[in-house]
């Protein structure tokens, strides 16, 4: 409920549309060619939503049906479409929603780690890595 519809607007515009504007720019070309891929990194709140995050949940799940009716309309020209749904990375916000978890749920920060990390088979985040050059 604190969310303005301008939060709506940017997000949609941001998460989703970015990803059709995308799509409609190489679609084109991939159906000249006659086949393709189409990649997409999507997120693990399509298996299950996380508390306090309701936009970025909403728009995931949007992104999930483009990636699937992409599939349905595209295979036919050779040209397949795929997301990809990445496990967690430890970053703050994956920190605050551990944290929200662990205040919301009267249970410890490592506990309310454990329940994120629970379907991980690594048992674990996965960590950014800064490479200098």
């Amino acid at each position: 409920m604190e969310l303005s519809f301008e939060d709506w607007e940017v997000g949609v515009r941001t998460l989703l549309l970015s990803v059709v504007w995308l799509t409609k720019l190489v679609v084109p070309n991939m159906i000249e060619k006659g086949w393709s891929r189409l990649i997409y990194i999507t997120s693990s709140k399509l298996k299950q939503a996380i508390p306090n995050i309701v936009l970025s949940n909403s728009i995931r799940l949007g992104i999930a049906g483009v990636v699937k009716s992409l599939a349905i309309e595209l295979g036919s020209r050779g040209i397949t479409s795929n997301g990809i749904m990445q496990g967690h990375i430890r970053t703050e916000r994956v920190i605050k929603i551990a944290e929200d978890l662990s205040k919301g749920s009267n249970i410890s920060l490592d506990e309310a780690f454990r329940s994120i990390t629970r379907d991980i088979p690594a048992a674990g985040l996965g960590f950014l890595r800064r490479y200098d050059i």
